[in-house]
Formats: structure tokens, C-alpha cells, sequence
């Protein structure tokens, strides 16, 4: 693997993991704050604009890593992502403001049910996601390239998202 090859450890992989988990937790509550704002009703509410910054975040971080060759930078190209990549979260906060949106129209079971088919769409990309690299890409290269081609993808499908109604009346500023 490329961590090996830059001999990376296990105390510098355990560091890497910590240092990421982290990050993790403070982004979770900064991104987590923004996408409950009511500002950015100009790119199409705080959720969109706050799943945009975490693609774009992606692609710097996949960028970095794609073109360093040292420890020092590997470190670098996790901080973007660990930082601000939180779109799983988001999008069920706005999976959440669809249900409100219709609450009239539909019961307690069709956003169990909804919630159940955006987690096993998860576990789905977890599992399809290694396999289908694994199959294509053939170098490191390789894979951060196809990773900025499928995050430019989902960036896209982000933009079509429409925006719950609620959130613009209901979200605190």
C-alpha cells in the first residue's frame, strides 16, 4: 500500500486514524451547526451548500494525495475531508426535513422506511465501492482518479437535490 511504501508504521497508522477520528468529531459539530442555518438559501440552502463543501473538501484531499509522496503529506490530504466531509449526517438531516415537508401525507413508518433505505444504500457502497476499485484501478493513481470522477459525480447529483420546504421556514439562523 502507499503507507507502507512511504513507511508508515503502526504508530504512525494509529496516529493517522486518531488524528482523523478527531477531526471527525469537531467537523460533525461545525458542519452539523451550518447545515441547520437558514443562510445560504443562494445555493440552495445550508444542507446542499454544507454536502457541496464536503465533495469539494473530498476532491482537495484526493488532489494532495494523489500528487504527494511523503508522510507529511498524507497527513495533509486527510485533514479536508476528515474536516468537513460529513454528507452521510447531512443527508439525513435532510432526508428528515422531506419527512416534515409531508408529514401530512405520509405516517411514521414511511420515514422508518426511509431511513432504512438510505442506510442500506450506505452499507451497499461500502460493499460495491472496494469491490468495484479493487476490479478496475490497478495503481494508486489510478484510484484517486477514479475517486475525483465519482466524487465529481455525486457533487453533480447533489446540485439536482430539491430542497425541502421546511428547511427554509424552520432551520434557526
Amino acid at each position: 500500500s502507499r503507507r507502507d511504501a512511504l513507511q508508515c508504521d503502526s504508530l504512525c497508522l494509529g496516529s493517522m486514524t486518531s488524528a482523523r477520528s478527531t477531526l471527525a468529531l469537531v467537523g460533525s459539530a461545525l458542519m452539523g451547526r451550518l447545515s441547520d442555518s437558514s443562510s445560504f438559501q443562494a445555493y440552495g440552502g445550508a444542507r446542499k451548500f454544507c454536502m457541496l463543501i464536503g465533495s469539494v473538501a473530498s476532491m482537495v484531499g484526493l488532489v494532495i494525495a494523489g500528487n504527494t509522496f511523503s508522510i507529511r503529506g498524507m497527513w495533509i490530504s486527510m485533514i479536508p475531508g476528515a474536516l468537513f466531509q460529513q454528507n452521510f449526517s447531512i443527508l439525513k438531516a435532510l432526508l428528515s426535513d422531506y419527512h416534515e415537508t409531508i408529514a401530512s401525507l405520509n405516517g411514521t413508518s414511511d420515514r422508518v422506511s426511509g431511513n432504512g433505505i438510505l442506510g442500506m444504500s450506505v452499507g451497499l457502497a461500502f460493499m460495491a465501492g472496494p469491490l468495484a476499485g479493487a476490479t478496475l484501478v490497478k495503481s494508486y493513481e489510478q484510484a484517486t482518479q477514479l475517486a475525483l470522477v465519482c466524487v465529481a459525480v455525486s457533487s453533480v447529483l447533489i446540485i439536482q437535490i430539491p430542497v425541502a420546504r421546511s428547511t427554509a421556514t424552520t432551520t434557526t439562523k
